[in-house]
């Protein structure tokens, strides 16, 4: 006996388009939203990498900055801190390359407090953490 193999009929096809329909106009009108927040989660971990970066650089024996700007580029161009505790060791420091419009973003989440670079997590001064 042989068995006959249907195909999909036209009502099938119809309630698949129908489908993808609601799930297009439901996420489209809110991709904006999502572009900026991503955006934003993407500024804020730059952010917290950079001031953590400039911590164990401060912690190493690096004397700080004078500006936020000049913190900014020294983490991304690099450094390099002689231990203390062995003058022998040389300790160096660099992020990742970062484009100008990703530094930019970045430093909407960082201040200079004294000569520490720190991240601030909703942006302009810092709050009691």
């Amino acid at each position: 006996m042989i068995k006959k193999i249907s195909g999909i009929s036209w009502i099938e096809v119809l309630i698949v388009i129908a489908v993808l329909w609601i799930i297009a106009v439901i996420t489209i009108p809110n991709l904006p939203v999502l572009i900026e927040a991503n955006r934003m989660a993407r500024s804020q971990r730059t952010a917290m990498s950079l001031a953590n970066l400039a911590l164990a650089a401060r912690n190493s024996g690096h004397p700080g900055w004078d500006n936020r700007s000049a913190a900014i580029t020294g983490l991304i161009n690099g450094f390099a801190v002689t231990n203390p505790a062995d003058p022998s060791i040389e300790i160096r420091f660099q992020s990742r390359f970062l484009t100008s419009e990703e530094r930019a973003a970045a430093a909407e989440y960082l201040t200079l407090d004294g000569k520490s670079l720190i991240y601030v997590p909703a942006g302009g001064q810092p709050t009691n953490l």
